[in-house]
């Protein structure tokens, strides 16, 4: 893990593309009895320029979580981190913006007990397609949403809001 974060760092400090209002950095977390998700990303332009509002993005992501379930050994406690870089497209306008991007996602799941039936598990690698936006339906309201699907790891993830 630590090789990947250290990569991690490098890439995002030798990205100078970018300027300092260009640059979003994400972070927060999710906790409840059974389950928590936190995580931190960066957000630059890609390649390439940006007109009326469309683009290439990159997208660098690091993330630590874990869960419960019921397997084959009876309750099984999941703790996870993963890593991710994604090339990404986006459009924007006085009414919204979407963006779609594809990458790399790795992700190690530690199992306790171990269940042999779970695909989560170990060191895992995957291809990442993600596809967010957001919509204004009228003054006062806005509707958005993300979704997401990890092949290799045949995980998904999907948020409306």
């Amino acid at each position: 893990m630590k090789h990947i974060l250290l990569s991690l760092v490098v890439l995002l400090a030798t990205a100078s593309a970018a300027v300092a209002q260009d640059r979003l950095l994400l972070a927060g977390g999710e906790y409840s009895d059974a389950a928590y998700y936190t995580y931190s990303g960066l957000i630059l332009p890609g390649p390439g320029p940006r007109e009326n509002g469309r683009g290439f993005v990159q997208r660098y992501w690091i993330d630590w979580f874990g869960y419960q379930y019921d397997g084959a050994p009876g309750l099984v406690e999941a703790e996870a981190y993963g890593a991710e870089a994604a090339l990404g497209y986006g459009a924007s306008s006085e009414s919204g913006w979407a963006t779609f991007s594809v990458g790399a996602r790795f992700t190690n799941t530690d199992l306790s007990p171990n269940d042999p039936t779970a695909t989560a598990r170990g060191k895992q690698w995957g291809a990442k397609f993600q596809v967010e936006g957001e919509r204004d339906l009228a003054p006062s309201w806005r509707a958005g949403g993300i979704a997401s699907y990890t092949a290799g790891q045949d995980s998904y993830w999907a948020r409306a809001v």
